[in-house]
């Protein structure tokens, strides 16, 4: 079963996300649980054998599942760099003025971590963590500066419709200004 999954995954985890659906729910929910059901069926059968006066498992629970552990990690990171991507995505089709700049950001975040040589499933080399860190770290920046233009853009405005326009469109384009949104009711 463990071999079946390093098999499928590379092939769903892709870091390209131009043109291709975000992956379904019911699959992330199905690769990223597999560590835990698998887990919960060894303990099963392990306590089973105990019950049962069988001889254990000669194997090392803590390096199968800490393995495991550590692949389960890695798929939860690249599906975070997909969801943010995506996320971010509508950005490039907003008419919001000023909001491109935002959006090209974004791209060259994804760019830039989704064009490297090396193989992101492999936890043994350094690089996509690292790589990992730095693209986290310019998102949540960037989301920062993103809140702060929005936050300055309403702050120009004297129009109650367009702070309303505004703020709608911000919404329909998955961005939030945290201090102001809640002070108006649409």
């Amino acid at each position: 079963m463990p071999q079946e999954i390093i098999i499928f995954l590379p092939a769903s985890l892709q870091l390209n996300v131009t043109g291709t659906p975000p992956p379904s729910r019911r699959s992330r929910i199905t690769c990223l649980d597999v560590y835990l059901k698998y887990y919960q069926c060894f303990r099963r059968t392990k306590k089973d054998m105990e019950d049962n006066n069988e001889k254990p498992f000669e194997c090392s629970e803590s390096f199968i599942f800490g393995k495991f552990e550590t692949f389960k990690k890695r798929c939860e990171q690249i599906v975070y760099v997909l969801e943010t991507t995506v996320k971010y995505s509508i950005l490039q089709s907003s008419t919001i003025e000023g909001i491109d700049v935002f959006a090209e950001k974004f791209k060259q975040f994804f760019k830039t971590i989704s064009s490297q040589k090396y193989d992101a499933l492999n936890h043994r080399l350094p690089y996509f963590e690292n790589d990992f860190n730095t693209f986290k770290q310019n998102v949540v920046d960037t989301e920062w500066e993103l809140e702060e233009f929005v936050g300055a853009s309403l702050d120009k405005m004297s129009d109650v419709d367009n702070i309303l326009r505004l703020l709608k469109r911000c919404l329909k384009a998955h961005v939030t200004c945290h201090c102001t949104i809640t002070e108006f009711a649409f």
